[in-house]
């Protein structure tokens, strides 16, 4: 997902998102720009800024971040243990979290920002074959983009299907509100905060595998199916 303008930018400059960046060695000569303030935008900056080329970051500069290990225990193991990551979207907790940003998790941003060869300059505003105009300036030397401002989820293809506020598709658990027999599993506040992460999704699959096994069963033994004829006359 990358603003409208990055098409008038140069097509000499190499711009590439953070999905497609392996290493350095892809970009060209010169300075660089990385766009965005997520844990990609700040890891991709902070392994440019290793080459001691010049790099200039778009991007919000107020971000909260976290550290990997807290007193000998990993970040996560402190996230189940003060309940972040099982308190479910309707408590007072998840709903408080879910308003949060989201932070970076690893990256002291603030040592970051203050190297020498890193010069934060606010949001892209617009672009042209020369330039690139920021919040706080306009900058004409730039040879790389790399744009690490995530993705944009997009249900369309599903027919019928009603979307939230967040252009996520309207369900309770995994269950769509809107299409019998549509399920999922994975998305961002599922259910909690952890439904997107490989250790929380299991408690959302084990919720489904029952919601799944009670409508069938109920399915099976309703009056107008066959089982329950079979199990009547028996």
């Amino acid at each position: 997902m990358s603003p409208s303008c990055h098409l008038k930018i140069s097509k000499d400059v190499l711009q590439i998102h953070s999905e497609h960046y392996k290493s350095t060695e892809q970009l060209q000569d010169g300075a660089t720009l990385v766009v965005g303030a997520g844990d990609s935008g700040v890891q991709i900056l902070s392994e440019i800024s290793k080459t001691n080329t010049p790099v200039y970051f778009s991007g919000n500069t107020n971000i909260t971040s976290l550290p990997q290990e807290i007193l000998g225990k990993t970040l996560w193991w402190w996230f189940h243990k003060v309940g972040f990551l099982t308190a479910n979207k309707y408590s007072w907790i998840g709903k408080m979290l879910s308003k949060t940003g989201q932070p970076v998790i690893g990256t002291d941003v603030k040592t970051l920002f203050k190297k020498e060869n890193i010069t934060c300059v606010g949001r892209t505003l617009d672009a042209n074959a020369q330039s690139i105009t920021f919040e706080k300036q306009e900058v004409g030397d730039i040879k790389n983009i790399v744009w690490a401002t995530g993705f944009k989820p997009n249900f369309s293809w599903i027919d019928g299907i009603e979307l939230d506020e967040s252009n996520y598709p309207k369900n309770y658990r995994g269950v769509s509100k809107t299409i019998d027999g549509l399920y999922f599993l994975g998305l961002p506040w599922l259910y909690t905060r952890g439904s997107a992460t490989l250790g929380g999704v299991q408690r959302d699959a084990k919720y489904l595998n029952t919601y799944l096994f009670k409508k069938e069963t109920k399915k099976a033994l309703s009056p107008h199916s066959s089982l329950f004829y079979w199990i009547y006359f028996l």
